[in-house]
């Protein structure tokens, strides 16, 4: 019989899903997968923490001149471009090339507005010309004395007074031949020309006897330079450091003798100077067809140049009154292509660079390949030997490289085996308690609803029995007891 009070609620109770069976071979087998997944997750974390692996470097290496990776579609030939002549002047091995090198003028121009200084550039090359090795090395020794502020040894008096002599000879030579041009030339110049001549040739003489002549003098003096005189012997400095470089030739080795001036005056303003004075005095970053191609702009100019370098040799350097004992030879394959070096002779190395040896350069090589920045003169196009012949490569003269170390990596070593298995067991035992509270949690009615459900499903026969029972109104039952009393 149906319930008068509509269907049971009994019939609307959702199903729970039934716990997991923990003791069966499949759910133990998930809870092991899961623990030997998370041990995992664990060793493959420590391990990406190395730099070294090879998947690690193929995605985070980056070339840092890659913005500079714009080879030149034609090939540069670096051959020496004219076939060389040998002179008997030159060292073994030194290569010429036919066309000439730029030479001083050797007549005086009044016309032009920097005369005196094409002037004083001229009379010069010409005192040094009557000057001998030793002796130069002597007016260098002394120049340098000055401009370092100290007192010039009493050793060097003999052979600074035959420089001065040659330096009086020469002068007054030079003075005599100018005036003899003005008078062969007088028919032919005006009067203000003449005057300019006149003029110039007084600014010579003044020069020498004025102002060289006193300040060379004060070697004798025993006692160190005035700033006027130390100024007068700095721009004496300047005009000989210019005949230097005048004196230099491309396409040709190192090792000639009238470019030892300009070479070790170069590195001497390096070895003296403030890393960061020297950058910031750089014209900016230049490649390797810009000074190969146009080494007469770029000639005793601070220049900044990038590349990988490839192999480095330390080299003696001659004795040389700057005190620079040597240096580290660089090559290096630019930034920017082509497949042809730059040379780069550092005077030092930075911090925690790669030790390079030294001694012989065919034989003591130490090979490289470190990303490098040098803030250097360029000297020439250097003529060099290889095994396709003789080539030419720019050359720089640096002090130090501009170099980063790699960061360092400090990998901690990987846990025990010991400690590995404590913590597989302690994982696996926190597994199996949260799987236990699941369980107990799952194992049976939790809410009053689902007891009455439960109740109600164990005995549905009691439900229909009551519902059977005819409902009684109690007041006429009362009333039906009374009357049957009287």
């Amino acid at each position: 019989m149906k319930s008068p009070y509509g269907p049971s609620s009994a019939n609307q109770t959702p199903k729970t899903p039934p716990p997991p069976n923990y003791s069966s071979r499949g759910v133990q087998l998930r809870l092991m997968m899961l623990v030997a997944a998370f041990m995992l997750v664990v060793v493959i974390m420590e391990r990406v923490r190395d730099p070294n692996l090879a998947f690690y470097r193929f995605f985070t290496q980056e070339d840092p001149y890659s913005d500079l990776q714009n080879t030149p579609a034609e090939p540069i030939d670096t051959r020496p471009p004219r076939t060389p002549e040998i002179f008997s002047g030159d060292p073994l091995g030194t290569i010429r090339t036919v066309s000439p090198i730029h030479k001083l003028p050797s007549r005086l121009d009044s016309t032009r507005e920097d005369s005196l200084q094409t002037a004083l550039l001229d009379a010069w090359s010409r005192m040094l010309s009557r000057l001998s090795s030793a002796d130069r090395q002597i007016l260098l020794k002394t120049l340098k004395t000055a401009r370092d502020g100290g007192i010039c040894s009493r050793d060097d008096h003999g052979g600074m007074a035959t420089v001065i002599d040659h330096f009086t000879a020469g002068w007054s030579e030079y003075l005599k031949l100018a005036r003899s041009s003005l008078e062969n030339d007088d028919e032919n110049l005006s009067a203000e020309q003449i005057k300019a001549w006149q003029k110039l040739v007084t600014q010579l003489e003044n020069h020498w006897t004025l102002e060289v002549k006193p300040a060379l003098d004060v070697v004798f003096e025993d006692r160190s330079w005035k700033s006027d005189e130390a100024q007068v012997l700095e721009k004496l400095q300047s005009l000989l450091h210019q005949n230097a470089l005048a004196q230099i030739e491309d396409n040709t080795l190192l090792g000639r003798g009238v470019e030892n001036a300009a070479w070790f005056r170069l590195l001497d303003t390096l070895n003296t100077s403030p890393q960061t004075e020297i950058q910031s005095r750089s014209t900016g970053h230049v490649n390797f067809i810009q000074l190969f191609k146009q080494p007469q702009e770029y000639r005793g100019r601070l220049v900044t140049v990038r590349g990988r370098a490839k192999l480095a040799y330390f080299l003696q350097a001659p004795e040389n009154v700057y005190g620079i004992s040597g240096y580290y030879v660089f090559w290096i394959n630019p930034a920017g292509g082509p497949n042809s070096p730059i040379v780069v002779y550092s005077l030092d190395l930075p911090k925690q660079f790669p030790a390079i040896t030294g001694g012989n350069p065919l034989q003591d090589r130490t090979p490289l390949d470190e990303n490098v920045e040098f803030t250097g003169y360029f000297f020439k196009r250097y003529a060099y030997r290889s095994e396709g012949g003789r080539n030419t490569a720019p050359l720089l003269l640096a002090k130090v490289p501009d170099w980063s170390p790699p960061r360092p990596f400090k990998s901690e070593p990987l846990p025990s085996m010991h400690f590995l298995l404590l913590g597989i067991v302690g994982v696996a035992m926190l597994s199996g308690l949260l799987a236990y509270i699941a369980y107990a949690r799952t194992r049976g009615p939790s809410t009053t609803a689902q007891r009455l459900a439960a109740a109600v499903q164990k005995a549905p026969d009691r439900l229909e029995v009551l519902a059977e029972i005819e409902p009684v109104n109690v007041h006429d039952e009362l009333r039906q007891l009374g009357h049957d009393q009287q």
